[in-house]
C-alpha cells in the first residue's frame, strides 16, 4: 500500500487578511486591464461604482460577484486567486 505524501501545511490566514489580499488583487488586476481609476472601470464593466470601490477598499463580497468581477477583468477566478493567496 502506498503513503500519500504529506503536502506542507498551509499558512492560514485571518479574515482580514484575506480581504485585504483580495482588494490587493483587485486593484492590481484592474490596473493591469488598463483602467488607472475605479470609477471609469466600474462604468465601463456596468458594475456599481460605490460598490466596487467598497470591494477595493476592502468590504466583503459575495462569491456572485467574485464571478462577475473576473468575467469583467478577463480572468479565471483560479487566476485571479493564484497569486499572493498560497
Amino acid at each position: 500500500m502506498k503513503k500519500k505524501k504529506s503536502s506542507p501545511k498551509r499558512k492560514e490566514l485571518t479574515e482580514e487578511q484575506v480581504i485585504e489580499l483580495f482588494a490587493k488583487r483587485l486593484k492590481e488586476l484592474r490596473k493591469e486591464a488598463g483602467h488607472s481609476g475605479q470609477l471609469g472601470f466600474a462604468y465601463d464593466k456596468s458594475l456599481n461604482p460605490r460598490r466596487y470601490q467598497s470591494w477595493e477598499a476592502g468590504a466583503d463580497i459575495k462569491l456572485s460577484n467574485i464571478n462577475r468581477l473576473c468575467n469583467a477583468l478577463g480572468v479565471s477566478i483560479k487566476e485571479f486567486f493564484g497569486e499572493g493567496f498560497e
